[in-house]
């Protein structure tokens, strides 16, 4: 499967998740992993995004499904140590750590 293929069939998983009763941040972050695109994580890890479904405890803050994308940009990308370094860390310090808001 290419890159474009795995993208398709992960937003397929996710809106079928969500249909079978997923919350939005568990569906994406499940189809994720059940795509492949995630490897070798085990499909209990699901449940680490289950508080961030509507928007962290249903307050409707962070949209739940950017919240699990995120997680698994973590699974990704993410340290695998205290020490290392990580491109999302890159990211954020070649920026000088600035974060927008706008509200």
């Amino acid at each position: 499967m290419d890159k474009e293929d795995l993208i398709n069939k992960a937003k397929e998983n996710a809106r079928q998740n969500f249909k079978d009763g997923l919350n939005c941040a568990e569906s994406v972050l499940e189809a994720v992993i059940s795509t492949g695109i995630i490897k070798d994580f085990p499909p209990e890890v699901v449940a680490v995004s289950t508080g961030f479904g509507g928007g962290i405890g249903q307050f409707g803050t962070i949209c739940g499904a950017l919240a699990g994308a995120t997680i698994a940009v973590g699974c990704v990308h993410g340290r695998k140590t205290p020490q290392a370094v990580s491109p999302i860390c890159y990211c954020r310090n070649r920026y000088g750590g600035r974060v927008y808001y706008q509200g």
